[in-house]
């Protein structure tokens, strides 16, 4: 399990549950995890900070952004997408790929 330094009273709360949610998609027995960073949105400065310290780190993989056919591709084969995207509203049913929403970036979009 990838498991963060100590949590420190300055980190945002985008921060700490970005680290929880990276340590829980550690602890299950994926081959490897592709991380991308946020949208620009309120809070994904924490966000990017918490896939920055991630990075490098055994099965994870981390990207700013990938080529939307590359991201399809991932989105395709993945056994999940965990997260708080459109995507997992819109294509993810496409393949069938089950889907995590995280957080209220979604609320009231039609599914």
């Amino acid at each position: 399990m990838l498991v963060l330094h100590p949590i420190e009273a300055d980190e945002s709360a985008e921060f700490r549950r970005a680290r929880i949610v990276l340590n829980g998609i550690s602890s299950l027995e994926l081959e490897r995890i592709v991380v991308i960073y946020p949208n620009n949105d309120p809070g994904s400065g924490g966000i990017a900070r918490c896939w920055e310290m991630a990075a490098g780190s055994g099965r994870m993989i981390v990207r700013r952004d990938v080529p939307r056919a590359v991201f399809l591709g991932l989105l395709r084969d993945a056994a999940m997408l965990v997260g708080n995207s459109s995507s997992g509203i819109i294509e993810a049913g496409s393949f069938r790929t089950p889907v995590i929403d995280i957080g209220p970036r979604q609320l009231g979009r039609e599914r």
